[in-house]
């Protein structure tokens, strides 16, 4: 249960240690891989559906395709999807970067970069990987709305914006798992949103891999 109740918006609790692996994407990894992306995505640009112009991203998620990789073209893909995710919630970037074993998924508001465990992305289902990092990017979008609001506005107070105040209110008593229980942790707003998020997510992009809405 630790492993997967991390807390979405704090400074990280865990050091990458002087011998823990990390990896960043690297621009010549995502140009190999990437390098029809420009004629194959163009071709689908005309579909006016965003998730069908990555038609090069969603192959990378192919069960085999996926167990070839090594790390650092793992963590390139990762960094493509974390990329899309942010266009499709229309926040900033993202980094993806990896950490030890002590979580498998972590965002950071304070360095804006989402942390995924090394040994979780090399040896997990790939559907699982997509869920990390969709959950991940969602909390960076309650991160970012939540902060960007006045509070002290008392149109923010009214019934239409009850969801974001219990995200507000999450955020100032996130409830660990480790100090609360895992019931506890998971049924939290912000939680609650997130794994919907991914869930949904997750079975969109998949139906792409497997070969897209027509």
């Amino acid at each position: 249960i630790s492993a997967i109740c991390v807390v979405p918006c704090s400074p990280s609790l865990f050091s990458h240690g002087l011998t823990s692996p990390t990896y960043q994407a690297e621009q010549e990894i995502w140009r190999l891989l990437f390098s029809e992306s420009t004629e194959t995505d163009a071709a689908a640009a005309s579909s006016n559906d965003v998730y069908q112009e990555n038609q090069v991203l969603w192959q990378c998620f192919e069960h085999d395709k996926w167990k070839s990789y090594s790390i650092p073209e793992k963590i390139t893909v990762m960094q493509r999807l974390t990329d899309f995710e942010t266009e499709i919630l229309g926040i900033p970037t993202i980094t993806a970067d990896l950490i030890g074993a002590y979580t498998l998924g972590f965002y950071s508001d304070e360095t804006n970069e989402i942390l995924v465990n090394t040994k979780y992305l090399d040896s997990s289902p790939v559907e699982e990987c997509i869920n990390t990092i969709c959950h991940e990017v969602r909390h960076s979008l309650q991160f970012q709305i939540v902060s960007s609001i006045d509070w002290d506005n008392p149109i923010f107070q009214t019934s239409y914006f009850d969801e974001l105040q219990s995200w507000f209110q999450n955020q100032e008593n996130y409830k660990s798992a480790w100090l609360y229980g895992f019931e506890e942790y998971e049924n939290q707003p912000l939680e609650v949103d997130a794994r919907d998020y991914a869930e949904r997510e997750t079975e969109k992009i998949m139906s792409y891999v497997q070969g897209g809405v027509q």
